[in-house]
């Protein structure tokens, strides 16, 4: 009995051992399973992110800690009472990753004048590549940047921070990491919930789901709001609606770029504007008789047809009323017509950017033009080859291009910001109506005073 007893219990033991096991596996099989097809999904995300957890670049790109410093030793940064007179905050934290500059530009201009419509103190953050990302990452898979680079290194104004003047004024901005330290706890807007109050049926209505929205956040009490994400970007009813206001706006009429994009201009000046009357002379807000094309590259030749298939308009503020050559619906045009449509307004030859300049210099808009700058990432050999052809077939006084440009190590990696000081202040400036690029510099340049006429697509 006592021995047929001492058999048994090991037994059960065996089994319950047994059972774990075998969830043990199966877990294990599943997750491992997720983690496989996850990887899949996204191999160029995982390569980067292993080997930058073993692999330092050489040269490493720059973190920029100096504006980082300058960021957290802002004035408001350090008030003994955060939330005296009422103050209260709004942080869209759900900004967009994996994406240009050009679309986060966008996204933080919003959300910013949606804090300042809100009566909400804005709260900044810096532009991330990978949200979940190590502090260096490669971009395409190819060349290493940096993965988060301070705000203030690319932009200054009112909307990292800086003082508001004028009729119109904003509080002083405060950055992410400020407004966690002060609001651990904060409430949530779900904009999907604003969107089912305000969409009835097909009636999709881009200024009343807005409306909704703004009313939504004033309804609430707590100084500290988060929005997981408000999207109108690319969609010009929705970000039209908010023109009126956004057009005097201190985050739009008072942006202005970054310490670094002023010294990359200074440095090389001589490649689209003469030498200024004396070294203390203060750089000219607009650049009479410049005109600047923006020639996208690169990715765009797949994005480009991708838009096509889809029968895409251009991007947002690239759709103003009163820009020249604007976009023409071609839904009762023919395949082939299609095809030649998207080709030249987004990918154009070099003979659609003779073309395009030629009848840009025959133009009220384009009277006195002397120079020309292409903003570009297209490949050395093609924009020499570009260069040339707009010099053979005009007369110049300047003709170069972004890599004809020399920069600072902390420069390069954010050298956009100079292409789009240059573009939004010159005389006339040609951009890629499907670019959010553009979209921005078109949205700066009607923020500050041009004629619509000035500015155009390809």
């Amino acid at each position: 009995m006592s021995s047929s007893l001492s058999l048994s219990i090991p037994t059960r033991k065996r089994r319950c051992v047994s059972r774990r096991l075998v969830c043990c596996l199966v877990t294990t099989a599943a997750l491992g399973l997720w983690l496989l097809v996850y990887i899949c999904a996204y191999p160029w995300t995982w390569r980067s992110r292993l080997l930058a957890s073993v692999y330092t670049p050489e040269p490493t790109p720059p973190l920029y800690a100096r504006f980082r410093a300058a960021e957290a030793a802002l004035p408001q940064h350090h008030v003994e009472d955060p939330f005296a007179g009422g103050q209260r905050y709004l942080f869209a934290s759900s900004h967009v990753f994996w994406s240009g500059w050009g679309n986060y530009m966008e996204d933080i201009v919003l959300t910013a004048h949606l804090a300042q419509l809100t009566n909400r103190t804005h709260v900044f953050n810096d532009y991330i590549w990978d949200v979940d990302g190590p502090e260096y990452t490669r971009f395409e898979n190819r060349n290493w940047i940096p993965n988060k680079i301070p705000l203030s290194a690319i932009v200054s104004g009112p909307i990292v921070g800086g003082i508001s003047t004028g009729n119109v004024t904003v509080p002083r901005a405060i950055h992410k990491d400020y407004f966690n330290k002060i609001c651990p706890q904060r409430s949530v807007i779900n904009v999907d919930d604003v969107q089912r109050i305000a969409v009835k049926g097909n009636d999709y209505d881009p200024y009343k789901i807005t409306q909704t929205y703004l009313e939504s956040i004033n309804e609430l009490d707590d100084p500290c709001c988060t929005d997981p994400h408000h999207s109108a970007f690319g969609n010009m009813a929705g970000m039209h609606a908010l023109w009126p206001t956004l057009s005097t706006s201190p985050y739009a009429a008072q942006l202005d770029w970054s310490p670094l994009a002023h010294s990359a201009l200074a440095t090389n000046r001589h490649l689209f504007l003469p030498p200024p009357p004396s070294d203390d002379a203060p750089l000219p807000q607009r650049f009479d008789g410049l005109l600047v094309l923006q020639l996208r590259r690169g990715d765009f030749e797949s994005h480009c047809a991708d838009l096509r298939g889809w029968r895409a308009d251009f991007n947002a503020y690239n759709r103003f009323p009163g820009f020249a050559d604007p976009w023409t619906n071609p839904a009762a045009a023919d395949g082939g017509e299609i095809e030649a449509m998207y080709a030249r307004r987004c990918w154009p030859s070099v003979a659609d950017v003779v073309h395009k300049v030629g009848a840009v210099r025959r133009s009220a808009a384009g009277a006195g033009l002397d120079s020309v700058y292409v903003m570009t990432n297209g490949a050395e050999g093609w924009a020499a080859a570009l260069e040339a052809e707009l010099g053979r077939v005009f007369t110049w006084a300047r003709v170069a291009c972004s890599r004809d440009a020399v920069w600072t190590w902390e420069e390069r990696f954010v050298a956009q910001a100079m292409d789009m000081l240059v573009a939004e202040r010159a005389q006339v400036f040609v951009g890629n109506g499907f670019s959010s690029m553009a979209s921005n510099v078109a949205m700066l340049r009607m923020a500050k005073g041009f004629v619509p006429d000035s500015t155009t697509m390809w």
